[in-house]
């Protein structure tokens, strides 16, 4: 079995490894460039290249923002007013429709009547050209 336990201060660490590292072979180790991973190196370089592009697309948008703002607010204003006139032609609707359909039971009203009427006419025609005969067969 091993145990160990952790220390927070450092020259307890420098104490085990000194003589172990030489300081040229510790100076060289910190000198040379730690090498770049290659596929990781092309793919920031490809995304880099893309920037300027991006920049440019965002600076285009950033430019439009105003007029499709304003072209949104306009269509909104629009879409209000045609609702409002839509509402307007729908109460118009519903109370040409409350009309018209009492205008059809006046006209049913008067229908009936007229049927009448035509009904007394016939009536008073016939008793009229009863009389009317026995009026000439007495003179």
């Amino acid at each position: 079995w091993v145990r160990g336990t952790s220390e927070a201060q450092a020259d307890k660490v420098l104490d085990l490894i000194q003589g172990q590292i030489s300081q040229s072979h510790l100076d060289q180790s910190l000198r040379t460039p730690i090498a770049k991973i290659g596929g990781l190196e092309s793919g920031l370089n490809g995304i880099k290249g893309q920037i300027p592009t991006l920049q440019s697309a965002i600076s285009t948008i950033n430019g439009q923002l105003p007029t499709l703002n304003n072209k949104i607010a306009t269509a909104e204003h629009h879409l209000q007013t045609a609702q409002n006139t839509l509402q307007t032609a729908v109460t118009n609707i519903a109370t040409e429709r409350n009309r018209i359909s009492s205008a059809i039971r006046d006209i049913s009203a008067l229908q009936s009547a007229n049927n009448a009427k035509t009904q007394e006419i016939a009536n008073l025609t016939q008793t009229v050209s009863g009389h009317t005969s026995s009026i000439r067969e007495l003179g």
